[in-house]
């Protein structure tokens, strides 16, 4: 019952991505990010044994605990990326910001030049 809920879960999440690739609002280089994601879910959903494996190989008493840990790292390196991506970009509007400003600038003067 819960593997059958697992793979719908996991159809309905993977038919997200692709609706999202197709629509351009996901780009390419970050669903590299999500279909790791999902091949790990299917894992996880066909042999259960896997995590209980994983768990007792890195001292989780607890499956759950460790598939628990591994989403929250999984949660902290999206965030990380994401972090990264956000700073290049605010930099990158920063920097168009003030070039903008030095281009009015510019053509202000040039036409107080043209009226004289």
């Amino acid at each position: 019952m819960l593997r059958g809920f697992l793979l719908v879960t996991i159809t309905i999440y993977v038919s997200f991505v692709y609706r999202a690739l197709s629509k351009n609002t996901l780009k390419s280089r970050y669903a590299g990010i999500w279909i790791p994601s999902v091949a790990l879910a299917i894992l996880s959903a066909l042999f259960p044994s896997l995590v209980t494996e994983a768990a007792r190989i890195t001292g989780f008493q607890v499956a759950s605990n460790f598939a628990l840990y591994v989403s929250l790292i999984f949660l902290a390196i999206i965030t990380l990326i994401l972090s990264t991506h956000l700073s290049r970009l605010e930099s990158r509007s920063e920097k168009a910001t003030i070039e903008i400003a030095l281009l009015r600038h510019r053509v202000e003067e040039l036409e107080k030049r043209g009226e004289r």
